[in-house]
């Protein structure tokens, strides 16, 4: 957050897709405005192959905790991934 504050850079939020996100992801949001920063969207991090009840729920409700989109979700296991 200090380094997009400092570049005037928009903040792309990361969070991840199971239990407990919601509360973590709008204090995050809620932060980031409180320091003047515009919150782009959310990407979750790690989206799990076979993502249980909370992480589907989760879909629908980050948008609306975060007060911004959902533009994404990486599969789990992306950052093995070889590089293209």
């Amino acid at each position: 957050a200090d380094a997009a504050g400092l570049l005037h850079a928009p903040v792309l939020l990361v969070a991840s897709a199971g239990l407990g996100t919601l509360n973590t992801t709008e204090l995050t949001a809620r932060e980031l405005r409180r320091r003047g920063l515009d919150l782009l969207g959310v990407v979750i991090g790690s989206w799990p192959a076979h993502p249980d009840l909370a992480s589907r729920c989760n879909v629908a409700d980050l948008p609306e905790v975060a007060g911004a989109p959902l533009l994404g979700a990486l599969p789990e296991g992306a950052g093995a991934l070889a590089p293209a």
